[in-house]
């Protein structure tokens, strides 16, 4: 083994300990950011509010840390505003095409997300009837 690549090894060594350190950090400062983004524009002060949601977008792309989808959905693309419904959002469910339509009503842009209804079980398929001792306890 040559010398150079013992020094590549030593250069490299902790590195998982750091970033998953630095991944951390970013997740708390983003989720800072954006509560605050959110009390900004309670109080109607847009332009602040609109700074700590780019910062946020800012340190998830330095960072490689994803923004959690919660807090994404509720973040306008197209003016980059904490969308805060019955304020500044309007949320529309249909149920034909099963989605939910959030409306920014600054930019007037849509957002749509698709949703599933809960399964129900068939009558026949009863998942306690697997059981020899569950059908006595339902005669």
């Amino acid at each position: 083994m040559s010398p150079v690549n013992k020094v590549k090894k030593k250069i490299r060594r902790g590195y998982g300990a750091k970033r998953s350190l630095v991944n951390t950090i970013a997740r708390e400062r983003i989720q800072v950011l954006l509560e605050h983004a959110r009390t900004r524009a309670r109080e109607d002060d847009k332009r602040l509010a609109r700074r700590y949601v780019e910062l946020a977008g800012k340190i998830s792309m330095r960072t490689k840390v994803r923004i959690p989808r919660e807090d994404k959905r509720f973040i306008c693309k197209n003016c980059m505003m904490p969308l805060i419904p019955g304020r500044n959002a309007r949320v529309r469910l249909t149920s034909r095409k099963m989605n939910v339509t959030i409306t920014c009503l600054s930019c007037q842009s849509i957002k749509r997300f698709p949703y599933s209804r809960e399964k129900k079980l068939h009558k026949t398929v009863n998942p306690y009837m697997t059981r020899p001792s569950a059908v006595k306890e339902f005669q």
